[in-house]
């Protein structure tokens, strides 16, 4: 079933029927951007008790992207830079904000963190470009 800007349920990291996805449930913050809350199951750890970093990388990345859609720019990551501060625990209550700092032209930056305890634990930034909304669903 097609969503928003040509996604569809199987996203691995919002998807609803993806049966081995993250399905996030990212909402628009109050004070702009958007935010999921995501409790990582043992499936997701890389070391014992601690979040896989390729799975960090994705929840940073997927809340900049619908950060940027709740904006009304449907973008694609162009480049990512993740900063692993501290371990991320699993089976903890995590929090994940994303916010566009600017747009400008195709060219949208973005930044994310991931929180646990009011403790940033990841941040990121990305450059996403912008992609019409008629060509998303060839571009991904």
């Amino acid at each position: 079933m097609a969503t928003q800007f040509g996604m569809d349920d199987f996203c691995f990291a919002c998807g609803p029927a993806n049966p081995i996805g993250l399905k996030l449930k990212i909402q628009p913050h109050p004070e702009g951007g958007a935010v999921a809350h995501f409790t990582a199951a043992r499936e997701y750890q890389g070391y014992e008790g601690v979040l896989h970093g390729g799975i960090a990388a994705t929840l940073v990345d997927e809340v900049m992207v619908w950060a940027s859609f709740f904006q009304g720019l449907p973008v694609v990551t162009g480049t990512l830079t993740v900063k692993y501060r501290r371990p991320v625990p699993v089976g903890e209550p995590l929090e994940i904000r994303g916010w566009v700092l600017e747009a400008s032209g195709r060219r949208v930056r973005a930044r994310a963190e991931i929180r646990h305890q009011g403790r940033v634990l990841v941040s990121a930034e990305s450059l996403m470009l912008r992609v019409p909304v008629e060509r998303h669903d060839s571009a991904v």
